[in-house]
């Protein structure tokens, strides 16, 4: 642990979130006892807008440090977002018993001694006049800026927009760190000698013309960070009677695909589209609500089968099995939000969740 630790620790304290989202996840099942992993993972999940995921976190973090003010301070701003008022009050009250002259858990309870409503708590939360309320003191290096950054957002994309929709996409990916891919290779349809297979089995025959559209529609998907539909365009490409030197140009394509987060996710897909070719969606995430049902708690994951709109407990569009590489509490008494990632099987297909959040019912 200690060096992926470190590591993590190291983008921590760079603001590179992702980062420590995507190397201490996969860790969660062997280090469950540990309050620090959770807490980056948490404070990560925090910044990058995955509230339901940072909520699950932070909360076994506080299970395992019940007197760490630091957790504490964070589930209270977890519940600001998730509007429950109550709760954050909780965290702050619980803070000063512990440390009786905490400004910043004072300063929590001065702001909601009023009750404000709703819309000022969401004003205040996107132009980061909350962040007085966070830790920011030793070992949490770099929160604060990354903090108005996040929260920032808002504000910045009204600015932008009138410049043009275009140009959003890639200033956010240079803020974040992420590189262009103005500069990446397109694939053209013109620079293959043959286009198609002349013999062989495919599931899907495309015309010339149907080929050159998925292509163009490939990298301008690419360019606009829609990787959900960059990847269909990938997969129908790949199933298609397209040449193979095609289809290897396209495979090198997957290596631009990101795994989204509820924040930026986009270009969603219904169980009916998934259901009706699923391997056309390999490697697309999907965000559906329902329920969590035959719940198994192993060694390294958790599986449970999906119940698809079910949410309400009126409507179930389908039953997919998913497993969960992660700790987190399932339960089919919590209606909830799933984000996972597509796997088509021989029967169908199932789902690797990435995130989820509860819903309210």
């Amino acid at each position: 642990m200690a060096g992926s630790f470190k590591k993590a620790l190291s983008f921590f304290h760079k603001g590179n979130y992702s980062e420590v989202i995507r190397i201490l996840e996969p860790q969660i099942f062997r280090f469950r006892e540990s309050g620090d992993f959770y807490y980056l993972l948490g404070v990560s999940c925090l910044f990058q807008g995955d509230i339901g995921a940072a909520y699950t976190y932070l909360r076994r973090a506080g299970d395992i440090k019940p007197q760490d003010t630091s957790v504490l301070l964070c589930l209270a701003m977890v519940h600001l977002h998730r509007q429950e008022n109550p709760e954050a009050l909780d965290c702050w009250l619980k803070v000063l018993e512990i440390d009786p002259k905490n400004r910043r858990a004072q300063r929590g309870l001065n702001f909601l001694k009023n009750s404000p409503p709703r819309e000022v708590i969401n004003d205040y939360l996107e132009e980061g006049k909350l962040r007085r309320l966070l830790p920011l003191g030793r070992g949490r290096p770099k929160l604060k800026a990354r903090f108005l950054w996040f929260l920032g957002i808002p504000a910045l994309l009204l600015i932008l927009i009138p410049l043009g929709i275009s140009h959003v996409p890639r200033l956010l990916a240079s803020l974040s760190g992420e590189s262009s891919r103005e500069d990446y290779e397109r694939i053209r349809l013109s620079d293959f000698d043959i286009p198609f297979e002349t013999g062989g089995s495919f599931q899907l025959i495309l015309t010339q013309g149907e080929l050159e559209r998925a292509l163009n529609d490939l990298n301008r998907y690419l360019v606009a960070y829609r990787d959900n539909r960059a990847m269909a365009e990938i997969n129908r490409i790949l199933l298609s009677n397209a040449h193979g030197d095609i289809k290897n140009k396209v495979r090198l394509l997957e290596s631009h695909i990101r795994e989204p987060n509820f924040a930026g996710f986009r270009d969603n897909y219904t169980y009916q589209e998934i259901q009706e070719n699923p391997p056309l969606y390999r490697g697309c995430f999907v965000a559906w609500k329902g329920r969590g049902v035959n719940i198994a708690v192993g060694e390294d994951n958790i599986t449970f089968d999906f119940l698809v709109d079910y949410q309400d407990r009126r409507t179930l569009s389908g039953i997919v099995p998913v497993v969960l590489e992660f700790a987190a509490e399932v339960s089919p008494d919590f209606p909830m939000e799933l984000l996972a990632e597509v796997i088509p099987t021989a029967g169908g297909f199932r789902l690797r969740g990435v995130s989820f959040h509860r819903l309210r019912g």
